[in-house]
């Protein structure tokens, strides 16, 4: 095999790590909320519990929202950590594939 096949092979093979990680990305365990239903339905507030109970939805909403973020966060550095142990092994292979070795675990 040519070495330039052979390059051309390792590029097919890390074109295929990143379309398998695009294609896993919409599995997340990531949990988006959704906005209060009382920031549209009620344009001012009638009294105070109305404003309060408001209140205490967004501030829960940020708060999930702060979550949301910290957990894609985890999430994306996990996958790239994963594509990068997966890269780094492919290239190892290459690597010893190259030298002429025989077994190449």
């Amino acid at each position: 095999m040519t070495k330039s096949l052979v390059a051309l092979l390792f590029l097919v093979q890390i074109g295929w790590i990143v379309a398998a990680t695009e294609a896993n990305a919409h599995y997340r365990t990531c949990y988006r909320p959704d906005p209060p239903y009382c920031i549209d339905g009620y344009g001012t507030f009638d009294n105070d519990w109305s404003f309060q109970s408001c209140k205490s939805e967004v501030e829960r909403y940020v708060a999930d929202m702060n979550e949301y973020s910290s957990c894609i966060v985890r999430q994306t550095k996990k996958e790239i950590s994963e594509v990068e142990d997966e890269t780094s092994r492919t290239i190892e292979k290459f690597n010893c594939n190259a030298r002429g070795e025989i077994f190449c675990p």
